[in-house]
């Protein structure tokens, strides 16, 4: 007998036989494109030709609008992190500096309490330090940065300025897993 990893949602009384919350995530892996075995491309899911987790930038406020969707998020030896929303999510930040610009990036985000992570799962936003040469900012360990923007000086409203670079990738299901698609 060879022993193997235990499968999908395995409660028992013995703990080495119970399906961990890694395990769970690495089983959900074999569903989506990876780079390598058990090495899953993070990206956005792109699900009926929509633009999901599309950032736009809004011309009356300090806010950016991150469209519905979902993402799946690879970290190191955890399997995939499969999140997102249905309905679409708005970000506050803060003006624009007086001074000098700053970077944004906006990310989604799923925080793992066994990894030592604290917080909920969002959509957010990280602020860089403004400068003259603003540097850019670090994102949560194992967030996923769907956009970019360079925020001028002075900025009343996300729309001011650069246009927002949009970083996020497409991903999807694994070759032998597209007939789901088709049902």
């Amino acid at each position: 007998m060879a022993s193997i990893g235990t499968g999908l949602a395995i409660n028992t009384a013995t703990s080495g036989d119970r399906t961990t919350a890694a395990g769970m995530r690495k089983v959900l892996a074999s569903l989506f494109a990876q780079s390598a075995p058990g090495v899953v491309n993070s990206g956005i899911l792109d699900v009926y030709g929509s633009t999901p987790l599309l950032v736009q930038t809004n011309g009356g406020s300090m806010t950016y609008t991150v469209k519905a969707g979902f993402a799946v998020i690879n970290r190191t030896n955890q399997g995939v992190y499969w999140l997102g929303t249905l309905s679409d999510q708005t970000v506050t930040v803060a003006a624009g500096d007086p001074s000098n610009p700053r970077i944004d990036r906006i990310y989604i985000y799923q925080p793992d309490p066994e990894l030592s992570d604290t917080g909920v799962a969002r959509i957010d936003a990280v602020q860089g330090t403004p400068g003259a040469s603003p540097a850019l900012p670090s994102l949560p360990t194992g967030a996923f940065e769907l956009g970019r923007k360079l925020v001028p000086t002075g900025a009343a409203n996300t729309a001011t300025g650069t246009a927002l670079t949009d970083l996020a990738t497409k991903t999807g299901l694994a070759a032998d897993w597209n007939f789901i698609q088709n049902l």
